[in-house]
């Protein structure tokens, strides 16, 4: 992961006098050497701002208004204005500065009491061969400060980046091509005031069809980390059906609970679980809360029958494809394995020999 651009403002509630103050800084964090700083600690600010989206609870969607995809809402239109139609911002700074005040405007209009505010981190980075663009709402705990005038790093207090409650990330290269609904990853609180002025605040709404998409990509990440760990199909069969019996389990009534890759990593992969997760988060972009599409998740089990003279296993996403059944109960396979295929032909020419040959009588 590398990190282009950072920098940290402020618009947080006085809590004297429950006004909201808000301190724009004038220069971009990404060097703390100009603040008398080392930079040990531009490296572990970079490290904690890299793995912050890693292991939460993420929902997954797109810019829009009132549900409509088509509207700009006043981030998106901000992010036009400096990014144009590629990735290069045109003045991060300046372009914070806006955004920020937008922030500063949903509380102000909205009269917000009981939202405190906090830091705003906005930061590009560039991962999986795509630039993102994030923005976290932060506040402090132990280790590191920020000074208040100057928003800049010191050693004394640090910025609570172990724990996510509001933030956004919006996948710049896949935004920009418009051709993915599904390029903004967002934590928004359970809270229903903390949730509605946040999303309004990034103008995201929730890819409606986020369950499909990501109980299919899940299926596809096993499969892969499977292959490139070199097991066989009948193994990776396997994982995948522990997968689909521990997501069963955790969504069985009467309390189902929320399906978490962590949970489902540990199911299929006992012995590299993190390993699992980490290539899951990276490679297929799956968030540590999963939305299931439980019709997609029946694709998890392979049907298989055994009778005296009969066994056959094959994915579900056969049947109706490759594989159907008549009004009169008849079977029929329409792209047969090349494998089966030729153990016919064989099977055929070794009866049409055995026919030909002549009987010998003793």
């Amino acid at each position: 992961m590398l990190i282009k651009h950072v920098i940290i403002h402020v618009v947080m509630r006085n809590e004297k006098t429950g006004e909201l103050d808000k301190t724009l800084r004038q220069k971009e964090n990404y060097s703390f050497v100009d603040d008398g700083q080392s930079n040990d600690l531009t490296e572990q600010l970079t490290n904690d701002l890299g793995e912050l989206f890693g292991s939460a609870s993420l929902s997954v969607g797109e810019f829009g208004v009132g549900g409509n995809a088509d509207l700009d809402p006043p981030f998106e239109q901000t992010l036009k204005k400096y990014f144009g139609n590629g990735t290069e911002c045109s003045n991060f700074t300046e372009m914070t500065h806006s955004l920020a005040n937008q922030y500063y405007n949903i509380l102000i209009e909205g009269s917000l009491t009981s939202v405190k505010g906090g830091y705003l981190v906005f930061y590009q980075y560039e991962s999986r061969k795509c630039d993102w663009l994030a923005v976290a709402i932060v506040n402090k705990t132990a280790g590191m400060n920020i000074q208040d005038q100057s928003l800049s790093v010191v050693a004394s207090e640090i910025l609570d980046l172990k724990t996510l409650h509001l933030a956004a990330a919006i996948n710049l290269t896949k935004w920009s091509v418009e051709i993915d609904s599904r390029y903004i990853r967002f934590k928004a609180g359970r809270a229903a005031q903390i949730r509605d002025y946040f999303q309004k605040f990034i103008g995201c709404q929730q890819d409606k069809h986020a369950a499909r998409v990501e109980t299919q990509t899940l299926k596809n990440a096993i499969q892969e980390f499977g292959r490139l760990k070199g097991y066989d199909p009948e193994k990776i069969d396997y994982k995948v059906a522990k997968a689909h019996e521990q997501i069963t389990y955790t969504q069985k009534p009467p309390e189902p609970q929320p399906v978490m890759l962590g949970h489902v990593a540990n199911a299929a992969f006992p012995d590299v679980a993190d390993e699992f997760a980490r290539y899951a988060r990276e490679q297929h972009n799956l968030p540590e809360e999963l939305s299931i599409h439980n019709p997609s998740l029946r694709q998890y089990v392979r049907i298989s029958v055994q009778s005296k003279s009969l066994t056959m296993s094959f994915d579900r996403a056969m049947v109706g494809k490759s594989i159907n059944l008549d009004e009169n109960g008849n079977v029929t396979i329409s792209t047969p394995p090349d494998v089966l295929v030729k153990e016919i032909k064989k099977e055929l020419a070794d009866r049409e020999k055995d026919n030909d040959e002549p009987t010998t009588s003793s």
